[in-house]
C-alpha cells in the first residue's frame, strides 16, 4: 500500500502571509467560475435553433447529453479525491483547468450525439478534481472556525459562473448565430487562465521564506520530521504557531493510510451520501432544464428564458456566502454537530416549499422568484457540506468530500434523463416534475437530522471542538 499523503508544507511556504493565502483562494474562486460556466452552458446551447438544425436530437437524447456529464463527474470523484490527497493543489488544478477547457472546445466541434457525449464525459472527468483539491487547500491554510466562509467564497465563484452561463451563452448564440461559438470562447479563456493560474499561484521569493524562518525559530519544536526537507520543517513550525489546529490533520486515519473500511462503515457518511443524492436530484433542474421549463411552460423566448434563469441562479451566490457565515456562527454557538446540521436540514424544507409555488399556472415571475429561493437554499448548505468533510475526514479531506459528492452527482445525472419521461406521464406538463423535485428536497432535509459532524471517520468518540 502506498504511503499516506502528508501535508505539503513546502507548498504552504507562501501561505505564511494572509495575502498569499487569499491570493490562492481568489484564484481557486475564479477557476470555479470557469468550471461552472463550462458545465452549465450546455443547458442553453441545446435550446438553440442552430443546435437542432445541426444535430436533429429529440428531448430524450438531449436529456442524455445533459445527464452524462454528471455521471462522468460522479464516477471520477474517488480518483479525483485520491489525486487531491496525493498531489499539491497548484499543479493539479492547473492541469484540470486546461483539460476541462479543452473538452469544452471539443464540444463546440461535435458533429453528432456520440461526439458530444464524449466531449461532455471528458469535461465531467476533469472537473471532478477541482473541488476536492480546493477543499484540501482550505483545510491546510484556514482555521476550522473560518472554513465555512472560505469554502463559501470558493463555491460562490462556481455559482457565479453557473449563473451567468445561460444569459451569456444566449447572447453569444444570438449575436454569432451558432450554438458552437460559446464552447470555443469559454474553452479558450480556460486554457489561457490555466497558464495564468500556474504563474499567479507560484511560490514567492526567498525573502518571504526568510521571514517565515525568523518566526519559526522562536516557535517551540512541534516535532521535527526527518522525512521533510529543512524548509518544510521550518514552515511546519511557523504553521503550528499561527494555526495549531491544522496539525490535527497530520494524523492518518489508520497506520497504513486511508481506511476505506472505516469510510464505508461510517453511518454518518452514508447519510451524507443520501443527503447529497436527493439534494442534487432536486437542484440539478436549475442547472439543466430551467430555461427549457420557462420556454415551454411559460412561453418565454429563448433569450428571455436565459436571462431569467441567470437572475435565479445569481441569487444562489447570496446563499453561498451567507451559508459560510451561518455555519461558522452556529458552530461557534452550538458546536460542530448542530452548526453543520441546522443549515443542511432547514434549507431543504424551504427549498421544497419554493418548488411547490410553481405548480399550476403560476406566472413566470413567480417561478423565477421560487427558483431563486431554491438556489439560495441549496447554496446555504454547501459550505456546511464542505466543512463536514473537513471535520470528519482526518487527513484525507479530498476523499471524504469526493465520496458523498460522487453519490450526490448520481442523483444529478438521473434527473435530466428522468424528467422528460415524467413530463410525458403528465401529458407534456411540468406539475409532476415539480412534485418530484420538491419531494427530493423534503426527503433530503429529513436525512440531514441524522448527520453528525462531531464524529470522525473511524472514530467512536466525538471529534474535539476547535
Amino acid at each position: 500500500m502506498a504511503a499516506p499523503a502528508v501535508l505539503d508544507y513546502e507548498s504552504l511556504a507562501p501561505s505564511g502571509s494572509s495575502a498569499a493565502r487569499y491570493r490562492f483562494i481568489g484564484a481557486a474562486t475564479f477557476a470555479a467560475s470557469l468550471m461552472y460556466l463550462d458545465r452549465m452552458c450546455m443547458s442553453q446551447m441545446v435550446n438553440a435553433a442552430s443546435f437542432q438544425h445541426d444535430l436533429h436530437l429529440d428531448k430524450q437524447h438531449v436529456g442524455y447529453i445533459l445527464g452524462i456529464f454528471f455521471f462522468a463527474y460522479a464516477l471520477s470523484q474517488i480518483p479525483a479525491g485520491l489525486l487531491g490527497d496525493r498531489f499539491a493543489a497548484r499543479p493539479l488544478l492547473t492541469v484540470l483547468i486546461a483539460v476541462w477547457s479543452g473538452f469544452t472546445i471539443l464540444a463546440g466541434f461535435a458533429t453528432g450525439f456520440w461526439s458530444l457525449i464524449l466531449a461532455r464525459i471528458g469535461c465531467g472527468v476533469a472537473e471532478a478534481g477541482a473541488y476536492p483539491a480546493s477543499a484540501v487547500l482550505v483545510c491546510k491554510s484556514v482555521p476550522p472556525r473560518q472554513r465555512g466562509l472560505a469554502n463559501g467564497i470558493i463555491a460562490s465563484g462556481g455559482r457565479l459562473g453557473g449563473a451567468v452561463a445561460p444569459w451569456l451563452t444566449a447572447i453569444f448564440i444570438a449575436s454569432l448565430s451558432s450554438w458552437r461559438v460559446p464552447g470555443w470562447i469559454y474553452g479558450g479563456v480556460g486554457i489561457v487562465f490555466a497558464l495564468f493560474f500556474w504563474v499567479f499561484t507560484r511560490a514567492r521569493s526567498r525573502g518571504n521564506l526568510r521571514q517565515q524562518q525568523g518566526r519559526a525559530e522562536t516557535t517551540p519544536d512541534v516535532g521535527k520530521d526527518p522525512g521533510l526537507p529543512p524548509t518544510a520543517n521550518m514552515v511546519k513550525k511557523s504553521i503550528a504557531q499561527d494555526h495549531p489546529a491544522l496539525l490535527d490533520y497530520e494524523t492518518p486515519l489508520s497506520p497504513g493510510g486511508f481506511s476505506w473500511r472505516a469510510l464505508v462503515r461510517s453511518r454518518d457518511m452514508w447519510l451524507m451520501c443520501l443527503y447529497l443524492n436527493l439534494t442534487n436530484a432536486g437542484w440539478v433542474f436549475l442547472a439543466t432544464l430551467m430555461p427549457t421549463f420557462l420556454k415551454e411552460s411559460r412561453g418565454l423566448s429563448e433569450n428571455v428564458a436565459g436571462r431569467m434563469s441567470t437572475y435565479a441562479l445569481l441569487a444562489g451566490m447570496m446563499g453561498m456566502l451567507a451559508g459560510g457565515w451561518i455555519t461558522d456562527a452556529l458552530t461557534r454557538r452550538f458546536g460542530v454537530r448542530q452548526g453543520r446540521m441546522i443549515p443542511l436540514a432547514w434549507s431543504r424544507f424551504i427549498g421544497a416549499g419554493a418548488y411547490l409555488l410553481c405548480l399550476g399556472t403560476a406566472p413566470a415571475w413567480v417561478c423565477v422568484v421560487a427558483f431563486a429561493i431554491v438556489a439560495i437554499m441549496t447554496d446555504v448548505s454547501n459550505p456546511a457540506t464542505w466543512a463536514y468533510a473537513q471535520d470528519v475526514g482526518g487527513k484525507n479531506i479530498a476523499v471524504s468530500l469526493a465520496w458523498p459528492n460522487m453519490w450526490g452527482n448520481f442523483g444529478a445525472a438521473l434527473t435530466p434523463m428522468l424528467l422528460p419521461w415524467i413530463n410525458r406521464l403528465n401529458h407534456g406538463g411540468w406539475n409532476y416534475s415539480l412534485l418530484f423535485l420538491a419531494g427530493a428536497f423534503m426527503l433530503s432535509g429529513v436525512v440531514a437530522f441524522g448527520i453528525r459532524a462531531d464524529v470522525k471517520i473511524g472514530a467512536n468518540a466525538p471529534a474535539p471542538e476547535f
